[in-house]
């Protein structure tokens, strides 16, 4: 069976505050296939988008990350570099391109840098680049900056930007939230269009379950720093095994048409003080004893749930 592409086992990424140590990411561990989207869903500070900068080494030197392993394509991760064969889209576009230089510029640069295009070659793979992310006027869209540009064309031409590093696994952190639903679907349609043609692995993150419901392979499901569930897309919407998911479910409108929604109590737990056994377990409705002493498992199935409710006989009490 051929080896993932990314391979992270327990992920641990510590940042310091004036208020004390933030766990903001907590024994996190996934893979991704060559060629697969693996959508990482939760509510905002659950440690999305800290997990990608960790594997793209863009957190602060301050910041402490380890793994029991992280590989990339079988080589190591982690080690004090950006890692070659691996890009990133952000959330805001605009806070992606520098504000001095071309749009054409920018894109053609890791084309110059790491692949050793003529300046001459770049300009014309940038061009090709941004006509296939269907920007409009390509030619001389090149030679704008980015303030000429509107929200979505902005940012499928960070996504060309990113193509110039010839990636073999794309890291997109909420590349839709800012863009209207029809430009949504565009910018996610190309994703999975590039997925298809150049067997592109993405790591795709995301709080909106109607996009991962449509266009990701599998879904880790991210609660408190700590990957909770994680299965096959179809299975996590059908048959949700965390309570959790189950919430983010519940409080989806397309599969709830007609009843009230459902609303989670509380807030998540402060990560500065992350709690011994289930980070849940303050808002779960079906939280048991032992929930707030024993850390649950992960359950070694199709479909891993980090929950005493599929543990069985496992618990002490």
């Amino acid at each position: 069976m051929k080896a993932p592409l990314l391979q992270v086992d327990q992920l641990r990424v510590q940042l310091p505050s004036p208020r004390g140590t933030v766990h903001a990411v907590r024994d996190a561990s996934f893979t991704v296939a060559q060629g697969e989207m693996l959508a990482v869903v939760g509510e905002s500070g659950c440690g999305k988008s800290v997990t990608a900068q960790a594997l793209m080494n863009l957190l602060p030197p301050a910041a402490e990350v380890s793994a029991a392993a992280a590989l990339f394509d079988g080589q190591p991760l982690l080690v004090g570099h950006y890692p070659r064969g691996m890009a990133m889209v952000f959330q805001n576009p605009m806070a992606t391109f520098n504000p001095v230089l071309t749009v054409g510029y920018q894109i053609a640069e890791p084309l110059r840098v790491l692949h050793g295009y003529t300046r001459h070659d770049a300009e014309r793979e940038a061009v090709r680049l941004l006509e296939r992310m269907q920007v409009r006027d390509a030619a001389q869209k090149a030679h704008r900056y980015a303030h000429e540009f509107s929200g979505g064309m902005l940012q499928r031409a960070a996504i060309a930007m990113a193509l110039a590093c010839k990636p073999l696994l794309l890291l997109a952190d909420e590349p839709t939230t800012a863009l209207d639903v029809s430009t949504q679907h565009e910018v996610m349609q190309l994703l999975a269009e590039l997925r298809s043609e150049q067997q592109l692995g993405i790591l795709f993150i995301t709080h909106d379950l109607g996009l991962v419901e449509r266009h990701a392979n599998r879904v880790a499901v991210m609660y408190a720093g700590q990957i909770i569930e994680t299965a096959a897309t179809s299975n996590v919407i059908s048959t949700p095994q965390h309570p959790y998911t189950q919430a983010l479910l519940a409080a989806l409108p397309a599969h709830n048409r007609g009843k009230r929604l459902y609303s989670l109590e509380g807030s998540p737990p402060d990560l500065r003080q992350p709690p011994p056994a289930c980070a849940f377990t303050a808002r779960c409705p079906q939280a048991m004893a032992h929930c707030s002493t024993q850390s649950p498992p992960v359950m070694a199935d199709s479909q891993h749930a980090r929950c005493w409710l599929h543990a069985g006989d496992l618990c002490d009490d």
